[in-house]
């Protein structure tokens, strides 16, 4: 499990912190399954 931060990066696995509008600006932690393609 690769554990990124990033902003506003799509994934199925992301926990935002702060916003939740996808028209403003979010911290994003996500936990990447290197075993998914769709990943990023």
């Amino acid at each position: 499990v690769q554990i990124r931060v990033t902003i506003n990066r799509p994934s199925c696995y992301d926990l935002r912190i702060g916003s939740h509008d996808p028209n403003r600006g979010s911290l994003a932690i996500q936990f990447h399954n290197f075993n998914n393609p769709y990943q990023f």
